[in-house]
């Protein structure tokens, strides 16, 4: 099956809807399992109910799950018996260790300094970091995005920008077509894509006047602009997401 083809049954069943299932019948789930070329790893991606979808990657004693439903994101990593959880939306993201729980809003920027601490203490964080890293992630597929957008924000924590710029290239205006997302559902008016373009192009601005403004001794203060920028891209890709599915109901 082509890229675009199964991109398009991707959002399809975000969006809820099923091709068999008569009106009103408990959605039905649907795996789809990729095995990435570079470790032999695989990634499941699971969809379901409307606007929901699941994404899960495990190696070892470390399994990354990341859940998509009602406009927001839920990641959980746990090594071993160590568990962190990260929920992000539009407004920001909340981390929940065993130590407890810090919160970072977009609206806040100076927050995002105290979740940027937490997790750069976090072991589970290093290990899912260290993993996303080593796999070859298609940015041109809903699960390589689900994907390099968490590896975004657990590898700026240390300081690494490599998977905050692969999110800033998807906004590259030179790009053709835009890969912002993979593609713009075919049931859409244009009201979501317009908009989420928008938005994820404004990130990008933001995100480059934020790093390039903070002096390069003020280590803190560009981790925290990596940070805010993955937390925001993510929050956007949701919100697209969600919007799309919605149309379909």
């Amino acid at each position: 099956m082509k890229a675009r083809t199964i991109e398009v049954l991707t959002l399809f069943l975000l969006g809820g809807a099923t091709l068999t299932s008569a009106a009103g019948a408990a959605p039905r789930h649907a795996d789809q399992q990729t095995i990435d070329p570079a470790t032999g790893i695989a990634i499941t991606m699971t969809t379901g109910a409307p606007c929901t979808a699941s994404f899960e990657v495990a190696s070892g004693r470390l399994t990354l799950r990341k859940d998509v439903l009602l406009g927001r994101s839920i990641t959980t990593i746990t090594s071993g018996m160590d568990r962190v959880s990260l929920v992000i939306d539009r407004k920001g993201i909340v981390v929940t260790t065993r130590a407890g729980s810090v919160a970072a809003s977009l609206e806040e920027p100076e927050t995002m300094s105290q979740v940027v601490e937490t997790l750069a203490e976090s072991v589970p964080v290093a290990e899912a970091a260290a993993l996303l890293s080593r796999l070859r992630l298609d940015p041109a597929s809903t699960t390589g995005q689900a994907m390099i957008l968490t590896e975004a924000l657990l590898e700026s924590v240390s300081g690494d920008r490599r998977g905050t710029l692969a999110v800033v290239s998807w906004t590259n205006p030179t790009a053709r077509p835009r890969r912002m997302v993979a593609v713009r559902v075919e049931w859409d008016s244009g009201a979501c894509w317009d908009a989420y373009t928008a938005a994820a192009a404004e990130a990008a601005d933001t995100y480059a006047d934020c790093y390039n403004s903070t002096s390069w001794y003020n280590v803190s203060g560009r981790l925290a602009c990596s940070a805010l920028y993955a937390v925001e891209a993510e929050g956007n890709w949701i919100g697209y997401l969600n919007c799309a599915g919605s149309s379909t109901r």
